[in-house]
């Protein structure tokens, strides 16, 4: 019996959420060529075809955009750089040209380990002198196709319990705090909301 197979060739491997597995898996990007066939014998190449990302577990096979979604890992290292620039942007405004202050610095750290990250006050003094503030955007815009509203919305409160700490949110962390949400794909109104109800847990503490 004559008719069509493809053939599938691994090319290069590659880590990705496996639509299957629903999880991180290993796997290859595969390239397939169309075969004529006598059989279950292929013996005539014919034109090559789309490639795809086989998963090596169960074997299925994807399109190469699935590539575009991050896997855990990579998504808890885009959230582990982010905060840490939102963070120090957010303790750097605080501050101003005045001396650290231990109360705030003492509550970043705990902002980090309870994200779940070994963090420190070393940590947090090596990212004070050497993350700037134009970095943060960058780091936080992947995240607002990632996170829940309800997520972006913590991490807004979180951030701003941290400008509040030692007093009312001065300007330059306000507009710290405006940049996160904004970067976030935050509408304006969802990140006013936040900071406005901040605002009133700091002024009843």
């Amino acid at each position: 019996m004559i008719g069509i197979r493809i053939s599938s060739a691994p090319q290069r491997p590659v880590a990705f959420v496996c639509p299957h597995c629903g999880v991180d898996r290993e796997g290859a990007v595969v390239l397939r060529r169309r075969w004529l066939a006598v059989g279950k014998r292929p013996v005539l190449p014919m034109r090559a075809v789309s490639p795809m990302v086989q998963c090596a577990v169960c074997g299925q096979q994807c399109g190469l955009a699935i590539l575009n979604v991050p896997t855990s890992s990579a998504l808890e290292a885009m959230l582990h750089t982010a905060l840490r620039h939102a963070i120090v942007s957010v303790v750097r405004a605080g501050r101003g040209m005045g001396p650290a202050n231990d109360e705030v610095d003492r509550h970043a750290v705990s902002v980090m380990r309870n994200a779940g990250y070994m963090y420190d006050r070393f940590d947090l003094d090596d990212d004070l002198r050497t993350l700037n503030d134009a970095g943060m955007t960058p780091h936080l815009r992947p995240l607002a196709d990632e996170l829940t509203q309800h997520g972006k919305q913590s991490l807004l409160h979180k951030l701003h319990t941290l400008a509040a700490i030692d007093g009312p949110v001065r300007p330059g962390q306000r507009e710290v705090l405006l940049r996160v949400g904004v970067a976030l794909g935050m509408a304006a109104t969802h990140i006013n909301g936040v900071l406005a109800v901040g605002d009133i847990e700091t002024q009843s503490t």
